[in-house]
């Protein structure tokens, strides 16, 4: 290879991008992710807001029993999942917390008595974030919040009359969605 097909090869690295004549610091670079990466914030906010509506109206639409696996659990797992995916990204740690949280009590309990009660507390703590805008994991309030939501989904999960039966636990669907068929 010549030095010069070596030099019209496409710079990949971000690295030699900063190098080039007329490029930007690195310094530079990372100013501008972060400005983006505030400007997105803000639309993420938005987004929280309209999640945390969703998942009120869902619960208000919740069976008077539910099964595993039902149109209404896979709706209200899948916006647990999208919130508690995404909100990392915009340094809301503690919506992937109290997301996290509810998922782990819908995949491990079944028509538990205390189920309205600890979607509720969930979706005031939710809102408690958003309402604040509380980043990371938030001030003691919050970890105290946060602490207490583990503490009542553990008591649920050691004490419910109903548990999940391992067979109906998310992921054990093959490709087809089938769960424990062989």
């Amino acid at each position: 290879m010549t030095s010069q097909s070596h030099s019209n090869k496409p710079r990949t690295s971000l690295k030699e991008r900063l190098q080039k004549p007329g490029g930007i610091s690195a310094q530079e670079a990372v100013k501008r992710g972060q400005e983006a990466l505030n400007e997105m914030r803000g639309d993420y906010k938005a987004q929280l807001t309209q999640d945390i509506a969703q998942l009120t109206r869902l619960q208000r639409k919740k069976p008077k029993v539910y099964a595993p696996k039902d149109d209404w659990w896979q709706e209200v797992r899948r916006k647990l999942l999208d919130m508690r995916n995404v909100a990392g990204s915009y340094d809301y740690g503690l919506v992937t917390a109290i997301s996290d949280n509810l998922l782990d009590y819908l995949d491990n309990v079944e028509d538990d008595a205390y189920f309205d009660e600890i979607f509720d507390k969930h979706i005031s703590a939710l809102q408690h974030v958003a309402t604040n805008d509380i980043r990371g994991k938030g001030g003691p309030q919050e970890r105290e919040m946060a602490k207490e939501l583990l503490a009542r989904v553990k008591d649920r999960k050691a004490n419910a009359p109903f548990k999940r039966d391992p067979a109906d636990a998310p992921g054990d669907e093959d490709a087809d969605g089938n769960a424990g068929e062989s």
